[in-house]
């Protein structure tokens, strides 16, 4: 008899935390398609900064160090017309993007990089306290890189 209940008790804990882990997976895919439909209108002003882009090539991922958590950051591509290197950064990245928002949050654009004739750039959406707390382990973790990258006199 005391073996069924821990039985039940088992089943209900991994009952649990598969529909937990279900409900945060649907959350950040809506998330992601509401910026996709966002990104789309924003892309004539990004390619006021960076002419090169090519609108219909936009695609966004979940990064797999991430998609298990609450967390919601995502990973933007777009092809380039040609390899010219890009002149815009992240924090410009960022106010282009939240001057055209019709979004509850604000965005984060934490990194962009351009490889070949790809752009990338990770945009956080600063919807949730977990998404939140991401953001500033993040800048802890740089700012002791930066510590630790400094040369010793």
């Amino acid at each position: 008899m005391w073996w069924q209940i821990i039985l039940v008790i088992i089943a209900a804990i991994v009952c649990y935390f598969t529909v937990h882990h279900l409900w945060l997976r649907q959350r950040q895919i809506h998330y992601q398609k509401q910026l996709d439909r966002q990104m789309r209108s924003l892309l004539p002003k990004i390619q006021k900064k960076v002419p090169q882009v090519l609108p219909e090539t936009l695609q966004s991922s979940i990064p797999v160090s991430i998609w298990h958590r609450d967390v919601l950051v995502y990973e933007y591509l777009v092809q380039l017309s040609c390899d010219d290197e890009i002149k815009i950064t992240a924090p410009q990245l960022s106010v282009v993007l939240n001057e055209g928002l019709d979004l509850p949050a604000r965005l984060l654009v934490t990194e962009c990089w351009q490889r070949g004739t790809t752009f990338h750039f990770d945009v956080v959406y600063l919807n949730n306290p977990t998404t939140l707390e991401y953001v500033g382990d993040m800048e802890k973790i740089d700012a002791d890189n930066r510590q630790n990258d400094v040369p010793e006199d």
